[in-house]
């Protein structure tokens, strides 16, 4: 919550696929990794990967790259890595509901949070705030709940 936001890359079109790939998962981990250096972070939490039935290869590509990213910033930093299964935080925020309503989602959400950390999740872009929620969700819950995964180190 202390740097919430999204980061975003644009495709580069003058140069091929995989190197494009390459770069923009080069500029997150470089953004993220200075994060954790800047505010002495000791636990990453991300929600654990899941793929819908008819996930496209790129979607799928681009989750996993990222949770390479973390992996490798986890390992290099020392931190530990918490895996929160899907939709877990949402569910925990509003037990007995089937579908969830992310608007509501919100709401509860920043009630809990401090004021300044839900000022920043409105000033996100509007596209781009789900994605800037669940990391918020993700690390919360990772925060208060024992049943979050730590991943297992590599050794």
């Amino acid at each position: 919550m202390i740097a919430l936001g999204v980061i975003t890359t644009e495709r580069d079109a003058d140069i091929g696929k995989n190197t494009d790939r390459l770069q923009r998962t080069a500029h997150q981990a470089s953004v993220l990794a200075d994060l954790v250096e800047e505010h002495d972070v000791d636990v990453i939490a991300a929600e654990a990967l899941s793929f819908p039935p008819k996930a496209r290869v790129a979607g799928v590509s681009s989750l996993c790259l990222s949770w390479g990213v973390l992996a490798g910033i986890s390992r290099s930093c020392g931190t530990e890595l918490i895996e929160v299964p899907p939709k877990q935080w949402q569910h925990a925020v509003m037990p007995g509901v089937e579908r969830i309503d992310y608007a509501m989602l919100f709401v509860k959400l920043t009630r809990f949070a401090e004021s300044q950390g839900a000022a920043r999740l409105l000033a996100i872009n509007k596209g781009d705030r789900s994605h800037a929620l669940d990391a918020m969700g993700v690390g919360i819950y990772a925060a208060l709940r024992s049943e979050a995964r730590r991943v297992e180190a590599i050794a």
